[in-house]
């Protein structure tokens, strides 16, 4: 099966390990933009009471295609699996989460994120609801409203909240 949307990934850890410079470079400026364009689209939001996106088709749908990234069973999606350090995982350990304060603690994330690589942010971005999902130990977060150009990135962060990498899709 295909997943339904086309994705374009980083891995901080893959480009230290490149030895094309200018390869490397493409490679940053790539997550550089995506993290820059949720800044620039962030910033005009209106402030919402929650963290978490409640279940909905987008988030199924996310769920659906992390799920077959993360397959135990498969080799499709083994090199992406490896390049943003994504654990194999059967589908009962990717899941949506509703936990308020973990879905904080994955804005603030996004949000240290988006100040690191756009120093013109407002120093102080708007509440906003993000889907963020589980993956065994790794946590992809997704803020709807933000655009690299027509995809919306997905942001993987390690249990310590540490930037692991970034796909492009819905």
């Amino acid at each position: 099966m295909r997943l339904r949307c086309r994705f374009a990934f980083t891995s901080y850890q893959s480009e230290k390990a490149m030895t094309s410079t200018s390869f490397r470079r493409i490679l940053h400026l790539r997550a550089t933009a995506a993290v820059l364009a949720i800044g620039l689209v962030a910033v005009g939001r209106p402030i919402l009471a929650q963290s978490c996106h409640t279940a909905d088709s987008q988030s199924a749908s996310m769920l659906l295609d992390l799920q077959q990234v993360a397959d135990t069973g498969g080799t499709e999606y083994t090199a992406l699996r490896s390049k943003l350090h994504i654990p194999a995982a059967p589908a009962s350990q990717v899941a949506l989460v509703s936990d308020d304060s973990t879905c904080t603690r994955a804005r603030q994330a996004l949000d240290s994120l988006i100040h690191v690589t756009n120093p013109n942010a407002a120093s102080t971005l708007p509440q906003r609801a993000l889907y963020v999902i589980r993956i065994g130990s790794v946590t992809a977060v997704n803020d709807p409203n933000g655009r690299a150009g027509e995809y919306s990135p997905i942001m993987f962060f390690n249990p310590q909240w540490s930037f692991l990498g970034n796909m492009l899709g819905y």
